[in-house]
Parts: C-alpha cells; sequence; structure tokens
C-alpha cells in the first residue's frame, strides 16, 4: 500500500515500512535520521500554504497512486485529512471529525449543545474580552491557542497580576487574528477545578475501547506536562464514570475507528474535557500502555490504517499486570550546556526501563518548560504506581546538566 503522511512520526513508520508499505512524505521542515524510511520526500516549510501541500500531494498522487494517509499527527493533521479527503485516499476518521476535533473551540460548543459539557469559553478578537470573561469567572480562566501543540502559550489566570501579565503576552498575537496558531486564533474557557488525566482509547466500528485513564504531572506556573503514569490513582467510580463520558464524547464528535487521546478534568461534578484528538498520544504514552497492559497501540493503528481486521479481545476489559511511568527532565537555568553527566546505571532499574536523552553538549536552554525543551525523560515499570513512578523520577534524576 502507498501511503501519504505529513510529518515523521517514527514509531508508526518504522512499522509500516518494516510491512513493506511506502510512505510519501511531504515534510514542512527540518532534517530526520529516518528518513531511510521514506519512498519519497517533498520538501516544503512551515510558512507553505495548504493549497501548496495540496499541490504536492496531488503531484505524489498522480505519479505513484497513492492509496491511504497517516493521520497519525498532530500538526497539520485537518490539512492531511482534508487532502485525503479531497484525493479520495483511505482514513480510519472523516475529515469532519478531524477538523471539529482540531479546533478547540468548536470541540466544546458541540459538546455544550450535546449537553455533554456545560464548560464555558469563548473566541477571542480583542484583549479586552479577555478581562471581561475574566471578571465573570469565580474560578478563574485559561487562554490558549485555539489549535495549539506542545503546551505552548497557555496562560492560566487567576488573579489581576496574572491577567495583565497575559494581556501583555498575547496583546500582538491576537492582533494577528487569523495568522495566530494554526489559522484559527486564540480562546478563552472557564478555569476547571480538580485534577487533569488523559485517557487513551481505541475505537472499532463504532464501538469505543478505554484502556485506561492516565495520571499527569504539570508544572504549576505553566500547567506544561513533566510526567505521566498509570493505571491513575483514581477509584473504580471515578474510572468507570470517566471511561463513559469519554465514550459518549467520541460519539458526539463522529469517531467511530482508530486511536483517539483525551484529556479530563475530574471535576467535583463530573468529568470535564478539556481536548480530544483522533491519533495517538504523544510523550511515549503508547510505550506506558504496552508496558503496563500490553497492548500495543502502534500495531493496532497501523492495522487500521491499511483497512486489515483487529482482534478487540484485548481491548475488552484490559487488566494491567503493572504501572508504568516517565518523567521529564527540564532545565534550571537558561544558558549553552557545557557538560552532561549521566550516572544512569540500569542494573538499579527493571529491565524495561529507558533512558532518553533529547539534548547533547552545546544545546542552548530556555527557561520555557514547553514540551520541546526537555532535556530528556526516563520510562519505567513497578508493581505499584509510587514505585513506577518513583523510579522514572530517579531514572531522569541521574543525568545532570551544566549550563553556563
Amino acid at each position: 500500500m502507498k501511503i501519504l503522511a505529513i510529518n515523521p512520526i517514527t514509531i508508526n513508520h518504522e512499522k509500516f515500512h518494516k510491512l513493506g508499505h511506502e510512505l510519501f512524505l511531504l515534510k514542512p521542515y527540518g532534517h530526520y535520521s529516518d528518513d531511510h524510511l521514506y519512498k519519497n520526500i517533498t520538501p516544503l516549510n512551515e510558512e507553505s500554504s495548504f493549497e501548496d501541500f495540496k499541490a504536492a500531494a496531488i503531484k505524489i498522487h498522480q505519479e505513484h497512486q497513492l492509496d491511504a494517509v497517516d493521520l497519525c499527527c498532530d500538526q497539520k493533521q485537518e490539512w492531511l485529512a482534508r487532502i485525503g479527503k479531497d484525493l479520495g485516499l483511505k482514513s480510519y476518521v472523516s475529515h469532519h471529525t478531524v477538523e471539529l476535533m482540531s479546533d478547540k473551540y468548536k470541540t466544546r460548543d458541540q459538546l455544550r449543545r450535546a449537553g455533554l459539557d456545560p464548560t464555558r469559553s469563548i473566541t477571542l478578537t480583542s484583549v479586552s474580552q479577555i478581562r471581561e470573561f475574566y471578571s465573570q469567572s469565580s474560578t478563574g480562566i485559561v487562554v490558549k491557542p485555539r489549535a495549539g501543540l506542545g503546551s505552548r502559550q497557555i496562560f492560566q489566570i487567576h488573579s489581576t497580576q496574572q491577567l495583565e501579565a497575559a494581556v501583555l503576552d498575547l496583546e500582538t498575537e491576537i492582533s494577528k487574528g487569523s495568522q495566530a496558531f494554526g489559522g484559527l486564533g486564540y480562546i478563552a474557557e472557564e478555569f476547571l477545578e480538580g485534577n487533569e488525566y488523559s485517557i487513551e482509547s481505541f475505537s472499532i466500528d463504532g464501538q469505543h475501547y478505554p484502556i485506561t485513564v492516565t495520571q499527569k504531572y504539570k508544572n504549576q506556573a505553566d500547567a506544561v506536562e513533566i510526567g505521566h503514569a498509570m493505571p491513575a490513582n483514581i477509584s473504580e467510580l471515578q474510572r468507570s464514570e470517566t471511561f463513559t463520558f469519554i465514550s459518549k464524547v467520541l460519539t458526539e464528535l463522529g469517531v467511530t475507528d482508530g486511536p483517539a487521546h483525551s484529556e479530563v478534568f475530574l471535576t467535583p461534578s463530573g468529568p470535564r474535557l478539556v481536548e480530544t484528538h483522533c491519533r495517538l498520544a504523544g510523550d511515549f504514552i503508547p510505550a506506558l500502555v504496552k508496558l503496563a497492559f500490553g497492548i500495543d497501540l502502534v500495531e493496532l493503528m497501523v492495522n487500521k490504517t491499511l483497512g486489515l481486521p483487529i482482534d478487540q479481545s484485548c481491548l475488552v476489559n484490559p487488566k494491567n499486570n503493572r504501572f508504568s511511568a516517565i518523567s521529564y527532565g527540564y532545565p534550571n537555568k537558561e544558558g549553552k550546556i557545557t557538560q552532561i553527566e549521566n550516572q544512569f546505571n540500569s542494573a538499579e532499574f527493571a529491565p524495561e526501563t529507558r533512558l532518553f536523552l533529547f539534548a547533547s553538549e552545546g544545546h542552548f536552554t530556555t527557561l520555557q518548560h514547553g514540551s520541546m525543551n526537555r532535556l530528556g525523560a526516563c520510562i519505567s515499570v513497578g508493581s505499584s504506581f509510587d514505585e513506577a513512578l518513583s523510579s522514572a523520577k530517579r531514572g531522569i534524576q541521574s543525568v545532570r546538566f551544566e549550563i553556563e
């Protein structure tokens, strides 16, 4: 099969490649060490328009007769879904659903009208709206891009001081209007009280199979994720309510097949959605699912893209054999990394423990805690929630970065 992709997601493209399928990549930026996975690479750039991408896809289709699109991506997923629809290529999810889930305001509006989630939100066209929306809130507000990625440009506002700081930062961005973050601008929504979790699920023929609730750990200052652990340390009642809620959400948004990664707050009045995506989670979460439950989400997604039959028995009432966790390392100061002292000793950890370093000597760091600024990560397992999380934290803490 010949498959069109937009940005390289190595975990699933390796599987396509090993199975003998041909991948055709529209590459908007950068150089990747995995270029050997692709039959053809068409270089584009961040400024390229949808029409540029579509024209490149049409040319590839005319020359090679493409069969399907690989929608396991977040950047430009809606573009790829639209191209796939226009060219008549196979896809496990409709363009309408991708478009709806890619726009945080449209998602919320759909769920409000369906009576599934009453969370208030507005689209922003001026900074004065931020002040007005904040004045109407009793719990605070969150301002974020309608189509943002990687936890960037998210502002939690609980005081007038935070309000004015956010207004100052956002004034220029909001003035860009449709040019900001994927062409959709910003939204403001009410702050949800409670703890935040994610749900990893897979759907087959309209039947949703929630697999696990993942516990998130965030930096309190900017809400950027610093770790995950699963299954989350919550009650069975909370787990059941969350699974029921997210199944209704996916149905309302038109999801029938494939993976979904959804984020929720468990509030005093029940689960509320943060956002949901018809793709695999990032941040190594599929690896955590495989370690804890033995379910290979990447293989399931690849088979669904290829139209192969899927044995759903592994998805019915999945049981965790152990717990898994990941912890990320961030810089504690800005500057240049002059030395990396790696004292990680694999003999002190479970065999499945893996350490990943994302930065090298000479790399310049920033204190902006976006997911793109991580220095490394450690995945580990344990017979208990606390054991797995403690092991992952200990693993990443065994690496010291000298920054000057």
